[in-house]
């Protein structure tokens, strides 16, 4: 989620207020779909209008200075450890590198290039979709030593390529920060029957103490 948010920032600072805030969307969603767990209806990213002050559209004529930062909103420099996000159209599916334009990848042998990852401990999380499951999927995932396998029942398909669930893989441990490490992932689903949307490096759930 970091290189997101840094995308966010260097596009303001560039001037590209809709596409800032197409970002600033995409970091909405995925912080809604790990905050909830459940399935989320995919809807397009629009552009987003530009900010209003005082009943006027702020926009900044290119090749002007951005506008001075507000005030820091709720839980910002609280120092948590970044997540990062993972999108089809930076993968390679079956050794072959993804489209560009790719939304989605269907998942059978699927790798990324993590650029950079600090040390520490993160829940693995795939956001995807699948209208029918004849069986249930058994999913692995490799990544600097770590060997991860996860079940996902018949019973949790989604009803519709365009409604998307969170599904958690399991824990990466990294001892230490990464740079450039090879992550993949792998599924025993036929091509087709499974999309994934995004692969998701979060900060790991905190699970209730027993009383």
């Amino acid at each position: 989620m970091r290189q997101l948010e840094l995308l966010r920032q260097q596009l303001s600072a560039r001037a590209r207020l809709s596409d800032a805030k197409t970002v600033e969307k995409e970091i909405e969603q995925v912080k809604q779909l790990i905050s909830n767990g459940g399935a989320m209806p995919y809807t397009a990213l629009q552009p987003a209008a530009p900010p209003v002050v005082g009943g006027t559209p702020m926009v900044t004529a290119p090749g002007s200075p951005p506008p001075p930062p507000g005030p820091p909103g709720p839980g910002q420099g609280m120092g948590k450890r970044p997540g990062l996000v993972l999108h089809p159209s930076t993968a390679k599916v079956q050794g072959v590198p993804a489209d560009p334009s790719a939304k989605t990848l269907s998942l059978g042998v699927a790798e990324w290039t993590v650029p950079s990852l600090p040390a520490g401990t993160y829940d693995l999380n795939i956001v995807f979709s699948a209208a029918k499951l004849d069986s249930d999927v058994e999913i692995r995932a490799f990544f600097d030593g770590n060997d991860l396998t996860a079940t996902l029942s018949a019973d949790r398909a989604t009803g519709s390529d365009q409604t998307f669930r969170i599904f958690r893989i399991g824990h990466i441990t990294l001892t230490q920060d990464v740079t450039n490490e090879l992550l993949q992932m792998r599924s025993n689903l036929p091509l087709g029957q499974m999309l994934v949307k995004n692969v998701i490096f979060a900060e790991p759930r905190k699970v209730k103490e027993k009383e």
